[in-house]
């Protein structure tokens, strides 16, 4: 079979799994459906992340609203821990693989203990939204730079999700941009070109945890510029100063979310940290 029907029949798994993502959604109680709730409001700064309502989110179709009070970019994301671990050891694992030495399992042993399910990069004294499908249950939003601090649970806030009213949607998306598994790992499937004020869905069908982020890189970068960089052969394709990036933190394989960007027209990367940087990435332009 040829690549180019590999890759195809992986899309097409992608386009099943949201499908069946939105059945489920759609299969949810409807007994006292609620109109559209207001977005969670988080508020993260250099020493707090606030929820207000952290005790009375409703179970459904969520958006959460972060905004940064702080004079430095902030990463906020959303898990559920697996059956059987505590908040201690998913905060544990998470920080060994986010902040630690690079060390062989970290990543699979962060995606063992807790669900992720997005989030996102917010500059200084901005906001960013991302949605996601909650059923009833605790949540937590993580703030990924207090995990160096000494109390990495700090800012670690549980996340009550309970009651009826269940609201469900299928929120609206510009652009969709997949992750798929190949022989060589993680790739994207994205459009090459994005608005520059665009809301975008993420389906994460790789089977690895992934995170999809846009970053500014200089004018006529490529794939190969970018890789070549992060093998220690070409020149840094980043610009310095290069506002900070945008899109979905990660989120677990089989799972999906939107979020929305607000970017400067130029060339961009879309990139995946966690696993393999080096070759899980693709040039897109923002026009």
């Amino acid at each position: 079979m040829s690549t180019e029907h590999t890759h195809v029949r992986r899309l097409l798994a992608a386009v099943a799994l949201t499908l069946a993502v939105l059945v489920v959604e759609s299969s949810a109680p409807t007994s006292g459906a609620s109109p559209r709730p207001a977005p969670v409001e988080a508020t993260a700064s250099g020493t707090e992340l606030s929820v207000p309502e952290a005790g009375a989110v409703r179970p459904g179709t969520t958006t959460f609203r972060v905004r940064n009070v702080d004079s430095a970019e902030r990463w906020i994301g959303l898990a559920r821990l697996r059956p059987g671990f505590a908040p201690e050891t998913f905060v544990d694992r998470m920080r060994r693989a986010v902040h630690g030495p690079a060390e062989e399992g970290a990543v699979a042993r962060w995606n063992e203990a807790a669900e992720m399910l997005g989030g996102v990069s917010v500059a200084a004294h901005e906001a960013r939204t991302f949605t996601q499908f909650l059923t009833p249950g605790t949540y937590y939003l993580v703030d990924y730079q207090s995990l160096r601090e000494a109390d990495p649970l700090g800012r670690v806030r549980a996340i009550t999700v309970r009651g009826a009213g269940w609201h469900v949607e299928v929120p609206e998306a510009d652009h969709v941009v997949v992750l798929y598994s190949t022989p060589g790992g993680t790739r994207f499937h994205a459009p090459a070109r994005i608005a520059p004020t665009a809301k975008l869905l993420v389906i994460n069908a790789s089977g690895l945890l992934e995170e999809a982020m846009l970053r500014r890189v200089r004018p006529g970068t490529t794939d190969r510029d970018v890789t070549d960089y992060f093998l220690g052969f070409g020149p840094d394709p980043f610009p310095p100063a290069s506002p900070p990036g945008q899109g979905l933190a990660p989120t677990a394989p089989g799972r999906s979310g939107h979020t929305d960007v607000e970017l400067t027209p130029g060339r961009y990367v879309l990139i995946s940290w966690i696993n393999d940087y080096t070759n899980t990435h693709r040039i897109v332009d923002v026009t």
